[in-house]
């Protein structure tokens, strides 16, 4: 059974396998994350992995790092369930939780929780906790929307497996999530405006200030998932898909509530149709939800790395809003 997880990662990077140049920034910034340099031992942050993959039951993501909790000399008794992990982790859920389903909820308040008391996170460390949690979160939309491993069912079979079962799922939030997206869109929460925090201007520059250079690592392989292009779209060729791929990217900040103020919007109403922008969605908010069906029906007339390619657009957005609302909430509890 363990071989067979981890023959579904490696299906993982077999299909992040068709863009080499954005395979290689992957690879690079998931081995820092795990094995570089930090504050978190190395045994935390494959727990980490573990909790933030629980949040959309991806049981595969959730086998692989298990076994690498262990290699890395975790304490096999937190396996068991959160209620034997340490105070200090166990602090971490409520984010991991808020970071998954509804980014735009974390609060200044949140991070103070965090870093006061006995069990508290240095800022360090709590910059490398979102970057994984963030990461992890959306690696499984990339998972799961992908339709790529060669036992899917093994990623959503979440029986026997503790972990899942102690970390709400996505299961148990998602008309919570879908409530809160309906208030947003009646314009009862304010909209996150990128000027007010952008990652050029602030959250690169705080990550690297307070967890290395993982701000310059992560702003390349953002650039490098944006940019990609080999001009084609479907069977033409010589095409500049930069509308699109701006149009993707803008799309789905929008549906966490941040606002590009120097893009217009109208421009995307042609390019994203309905059933795109719900499979968005659903790729973002509930992974796990996505059938093969569903990802066929999209996307008809692309080639198999184009849908690879808007699948990482979706991992890199997602994870840019991610680390926008919890590095802003970092930098309003350092004000």
């Amino acid at each position: 059974m363990a071989g067979r997880h981890q023959d579904g990662l490696n299906h993982v990077i077999k299909q992040i396998g068709y863009h080499p140049d954005y395979l290689k920034e992957f690879l690079g910034t998931q081995n820092y994350l795990l094995s570089g340099d930090g504050p978190l031992r190395y045994d935390y942050r494959h727990y980490i992995a573990i909790m933030a993959a629980a949040r959309h039951q991806c049981t595969c993501l959730i086998s692989h790092h298990k076994q690498k909790f262990a290699a890395q000399g975790g304490n096999i008794q937190w396996l068991k369930g959160l209620q034997y992990i340490p105070k200090k982790l166990m602090n971490l859920n409520e984010i991991n939780k808020i970071l998954a389903h509804t980014p735009w909820l974390l609060k200044k308040s949140h991070i103070e929780k965090l870093t006061k008391g006995k069990d508290n996170w240095s800022i360090g460390e709590l910059c490398q906790a979102v970057v994984l949690l963030a990461h992890f979160h959306c690696l499984c939309s990339f998972v799961f929307a992908s339709e790529i491993l060669e036992h899917p069912e093994e990623c959503q079979d979440t029986g026997n497996n503790n972990v899942v079962s102690d970390i709400e799922s996505s299961e148990e939030v998602a008309q919570e999530t879908v409530e809160e997206l309906m208030e947003k869109m009646n314009g009862h929460m304010s909209d996150f405006i990128i000027q007010d925090c952008t990652w050029d201007d602030h959250a690169y520059s705080l990550l690297n200030r307070f967890y290395n250079d993982v701000g310059t690592i992560l702003d390349e392989k953002f650039k490098v998932a944006y940019d990609l292009t080999y001009y084609t779209m479907g069977h033409k060729e010589n095409v500049d898909t930069t509308i699109f791929r701006r149009a993707v990217w803008n799309y789905i900040h929008r549906i966490y509530g941040i606002i590009h103020d120097d893009y217009n919007y109208s421009e995307m109403e042609g390019l994203l149709d309905y059933g795109f922008r719900s499979y968005v969605e659903t790729v973002c908010f509930c992974p796990e939800k996505i059938t093969k069906d569903a990802h066929d029906e999209i996307m008809r007339a692309f080639r198999h790395s184009e849908k690879v390619h808007v699948n990482l657009m979706v991992f890199e957005a997602r994870f840019q809003a991610e680390l926008l609302y919890a590095l802003s909430a970092i930098m309003r509890y350092m004000t």
